[in-house]
């Protein structure tokens, strides 16, 4: 038997506001069945969906706890476990293969359409809509179209861009908000780690400012490699090394990393631009800084386009070092 109290009680504290618009609508009666909850990776779209589920089976009688750092750790287990969770519960996500195939939308839309285990609600969670493919999206646009009774269907997705129109036509979007930097550092320290204030908001820069990434990074050396590439910049700036050589290092070590860095540092600029300082944010990328500085605001804007580019297309058989190299040269004319 499902207890209120066993699985997905927990709510990240961002998500509040969007969960308690969802409950209104659904006690007004006025919930669509199908819905699609949209947001970055790391801002908690699969918490909410899965909490969300448990409100659905429990009706009236729940309420979310708010989600600390320890909670979460543990909501992750939970899903890594191989228990079976509510029987009324269809979590449908990729295993060894990275799509989600047609042949594991045929078996949740057969069993939708049998009675429910304990006579509530039915959820169904596709964990992430962006991996279905050609086939699956066709054969569920008839489902999310027409769900059964007390059926409510709600893909996860990072790039609501990639579902057909279709799809999106046939759902509510909920957006999942990415928390305000203040927030996402005092939720960061409800953690057992050691990190200081300082240490958490440098990581959280890095992270893209993304809180659960932030923890997921915790314990990697990404810190260590961002004060590295710093310093390497600086020694640049100093002329005890040519730019060539930290490019090639570079690549070899951080490439991504440092795309996402810079790009980061790039939009934090043009804010400045626009007087629009995040106080949070400033001392993190200084040392970026120099490469922008001879920059037009319309130039800094193509230049992050470009970086943008490249990150998204790093598979493509780029040659990186060149690449990156060009764009470095560019920021510095």
């Amino acid at each position: 038997m499902f207890k209120k109290n066993e699985e997905f009680a927990y709510l990240l504290p961002w998500l509040e506001n969007s969960y308690k618009k969802i409950i209104k609508s659904y006690r007004n009666k006025t919930l669509p069945q199908s819905l699609i909850i949209s947001g970055l990776p790391d801002t908690g779209r699969r918490n909410l969906a899965f909490v969300l589920s448990t409100s659905l089976f429990l009706d009236y009688d729940f309420y979310p706890k708010s989600m600390d750092v320890n909670s979460y750790t543990e909501f992750l287990e939970l899903l890594n476990t191989n228990i079976d969770h509510h029987p009324d519960l269809y979590w449908v996500h990729p295993h060894e293969k990275k799509t989600i195939s047609i042949d594991q939308i045929r078996n949740f839309i057969k069993d939708i359409h049998l009675k429910s285990h304990q006579g509530g609600n039915k959820v169904v969670i596709i964990d992430t809509a962006d991996l279905l493919t050609a086939q699956s999206t066709n054969s569920i646009l008839k489902t999310l179209e027409e769900p059964p009774d007390d059926t409510y269907i709600l893909l996860i997705s990072s790039n609501i861009g990639s579902l057909l129109p279709t799809v999106r036509s046939r759902c509510q979007v909920i957006q999942v908000p990415t928390p305000r930097i203040i927030d996402s550092i005092d939720w960061l320290k409800s953690s057992p780690s050691s990190f200081d204030d300082k240490s958490w908001s440098v990581l959280l820069n890095i992270c893209d400012f993304l809180p659960l990434r932030a923890i997921r990074m915790e314990s990697s050396p990404l810190l260590e490699r961002f004060n590295k590439a710093i310093d390497k910049l600086k020694r640049v700036y100093n002329g005890e090394v040519a730019l060539q050589d930290i490019v090639t290092e570079i690549v070899n070590n951080d490439f991504e990393d440092f795309l996402t860095w810079l790009i980061i540092a790039l939009k934090l600029d043009i804010k400045n631009d626009f007087n629009l300082k995040d106080e949070h944010s400033q001392n993190v990328f200084d040392a970026f800084n120099p490469l922008f500085k001879s920059l037009t605001t319309k130039k800094k804007l193509q230049q992050l386009d470009l970086v943008e580019y490249l990150k998204k297309n790093l598979n493509s058989g780029l040659n990186k070092e060149v690449a990156l190299r060009n764009i470095l040269l560019q920021f510095s004319r």
